[in-house]
């Protein structure tokens, strides 16, 4: 009997020393919000002088719609990756696109825009690569990128992301050793983030400004922590990346909307039309530039000299 009650006490004993390794040892902590580290605009930041300050300012850029679109995708190499060590502490390098991400941007903005909204803003897609901007980039060299694939527009964006994992009050339960197996004692959490610029290829002038960002946390047992991390990436990633896509659709309908310019012969306003000046897209009459034809007609009964009908 003696022999017996000393091998439960040592399996307790061993059990007690590895439930706390179990659990993670450390208590979970809600996820921090991943900061870039590093960036193409960094060089073109420190070196903007008032001159070009001014310049910047001074520049009215007017897209011209339907347009090419260039995608480039930047990351930070992993510490253990080859890539980190052939850059500049780890800087953002180019990365090519998944199919799955390659065709939410091509469903998104190719083709009529809506069906209120029949013309179509972005003719091509372009996915940038590293056989034409290797290791780490700047923004002129994304810029040299985009218009060797003729793109007048240039969309940059990356991803970052954070993780966190540990146990949570529930972990009390398991010092029963059942609650091992019954209680989701264990919690996981993980963000992505991306941040993204639109941006004009001849100029280098920034259009729009974006970000998406996802959080996802779950409690989970400790025999399947591993495995709920695994899923909340990537469910992290989808989603943040769904919201990206969206948040682009609207800044380039909002830049067509306020300062586009149609490419000749895409103009859908009536031949008597055409003499109006253009100062940007208009929805309501489904083209650049051109007032309703409401608005032409009453324009064109006014007297030229007084202004009078």
């Amino acid at each position: 009997m003696s022999v017996k009650t000393g091998r439960c006490r040592w399996i307790i004993l061993a059990l007690g020393c590895l439930l706390p390794a179990a659990a993670g040892c450390t208590q979970y902590s809600p996820v921090v919000r991943p900061t870039p580290t590093g960036g193409v605009m960094s060089e073109e930041l420190h070196a903007l002088t008032d001159q070009k300050i001014a310049t910047y300012l001074d520049n009215d850029v007017r897209p011209i719609f339907p347009t090419v679109l260039a995608l480039a995708r930047l990351e930070e190499p992993d510490h253990y990756s080859p890539r980190y060590h052939r850059t500049r502490h780890g800087e953002p390098v180019l990365i090519p696109l998944a199919e799955s991400e390659h065709e939410a941007w091509r469903s998104a903005l190719l083709g009529p825009w809506s069906e209120t909204h029949p013309l179509t803003l972005v003719e091509q897609i372009h996915v940038l690569n590293p056989l034409l901007a290797p290791g780490a980039l700047s923004l002129k060299q994304l810029r040299d990128s985009a218009a060797l694939v003729h793109a007048p527009l240039l969309l940059v964006y990356r991803r970052d992301e954070a993780a966190s994992e540990g146990y949570n009050d529930a972990a009390a339960a398991y010092w029963t050793i059942v609650g091992l197996f019954v209680v989701p004692g264990n919690t996981v959490g993980h963000m992505t983030i991306y941040s993204a610029l639109l941006i004009d290829t001849r100029s280098g002038a920034v259009l729009a400004i974006f970000d998406a960002s996802e959080l996802r946390e779950e409690r989970t047992f400790i025999g399947t922590t591993d495995i709920a991390a695994q899923r909340l990436r990537r469910e992290s990633r989808e989603t943040a990346h769904a919201k990206l896509v969206r948040r682009a659709r609207e800044a380039i309908g909002e830049l067509a909307l306020t300062r586009g310019v149609p490419a000749q012969g895409t103009s859908a306003a009536p031949p008597e039309t055409s003499p109006v000046p253009r100062t940007g897209y208009h929805a309501d009459t489904l083209c650049f530039g051109m007032r309703s034809s409401t608005a032409t007609a009453a324009a064109a009964e006014e007297d030229p000299g007084t202004g009078q009908r």
